[in-house]
C-alpha cells in the first residue's frame, strides 16, 4: 500500500480539481470553498479512487520492472563470478562452469 505521501505525487491537486469538476461540487469563488451534496461527493469520492488505483498500478507495474531488471543484472553478475572462480582452475572446462551456475541455489 503507498503512504499518503506516494500517493499525493502520484495524484496532483489538479487531478482533484478535475475530478471535483467532473462529479459536479460548485465551487463558490467568493469564499474559495467547494460544496458537494452526497450524490457529488460519492462521484467524486469513486473518480479520486479510480484515478489513484489506476496511477498506483501504473506506479507498481514500473517498480516491478525494474526489480526484475535489478534481479536479471544481479543473476548474470553472480554467473559470471562462477566462470571466472571455474576459469581459475586450468583443470576445469566450459561443461564445469555451466554445471556450477545449475546448481547455485540447490544447496
Amino acid at each position: 500500500m503507498l503512504s499518503d505521501d506516494e500517493i499525493d505525487k502520484l495524484y496532483e491537486i489538479d487531478d482533484y480539481i478535475e475530478a471535483a469538476e467532473k462529479a459536479d461540487v460548485l465551487f463558490i469563488e467568493r469564499y474559495d470553498i467547494w460544496q458537494m451534496d452526497r450524490v457529488s461527493l460519492k462521484a467524486f469520492a469513486k473518480l479520486v479512487e479510480e484515478r489513484t488505483a489506476a496511477k498506483e498500478r501504473a506506479w507498481w507495474k514500473e517498480q516491478i520492472k525494474t526489480d526484475i531488471e535489478t534481479a536479471k543484472k544481479e543473476e548474470r553478475e553472480a554467473c559470471a563470478k562462477v566462470c571466472e572462480e571455474v576459469g581459475e582452475h586450468p583443470s576445469l572446462t566450459p561443461q564445469h562452469c555451466a554445471e556450477s551456475i545449475r546448481s547455485r541455489g540447490q544447496t
